[in-house]
């Protein structure tokens, strides 16, 4: 009788663990504000596409030609129009181009920038919870009035370090609502996190 051996799995590095954190955190602000913003499923899906090219940006030192391109071929697929919003979204979520000071935004049609502006923001906010290898949260629950909309992050992940950092970066997003933003953590109020 012969022992069969089974591999040992490896211990999983940080970017391993939370490889889509920010793409998950990303579709469940977007997903939860489907009802002010009006885009559906497709904008979604290209919110991924984008958050994945700002994955991308993050790990490189420089955005140059050669990250461009590299960039450009994770767009394959994608016809002209939706590889210009991932990739505006991608790169104004990094800081690293501002609205209508760019040839990226320069080629997007006025009637697209709004979604454009909607992925940045929404990119924005996500990156901000999502630094330091944190999980993405269980669930997001967003309500709005007229002059405020709150979002609350439900989970353990979303703690007061990743609120504060947040904060931050809901400029983008309240230019956009025209609505002031509250963010909150189930894990703050239960004094878990």
């Amino acid at each position: 009788m012969s022992a069969t051996t089974t591999p040992q799995a490896r211990p999983a590095r940080s970017f391993e663990r939370h490889p889509d954190a920010l793409g998950t955190t990303a579709r469940l602000i977007f997903d939860n504000l489907q009802g002010m913003h009006g885009l559906g499923a497709h904008d979604s899906d290209l919110l991924s596409r984008a958050a994945a090219g700002l994955r991308f940006i993050r790990c490189a030192e420089t955005y140059s030609i050669v990250e461009q391109r590299l960039f450009r071929l994770a767009l394959v697929g994608l016809d002209e129009t939706d590889s210009f919003l991932v990739e505006a979204a991608a790169c104004y979520a990094a800081d690293l181009i501002g609205v209508g000071d760019s040839r990226i935004w320069w080629q997007i049609a006025p009637r697209d920038e709004r979604r454009a502006l909607w992925f940045a923001a929404t990119l924005r906010l996500a990156d901000a919870l999502c630094q330091g290898g944190t999980d993405a949260p269980e669930d997001v629950y967003a309500a709005w009035t007229d002059a405020i909309l709150y979002l609350e992050f439900d989970g353990d992940c979303v703690g007061a370090a990743h609120l504060a950092r947040a904060r931050q970066r809901v400029a983008a997003l309240e230019a956009l609502t025209g609505r002031r933003v509250e963010l909150a953590s189930s894990a703050v109020r239960r004094g878990a996190a």
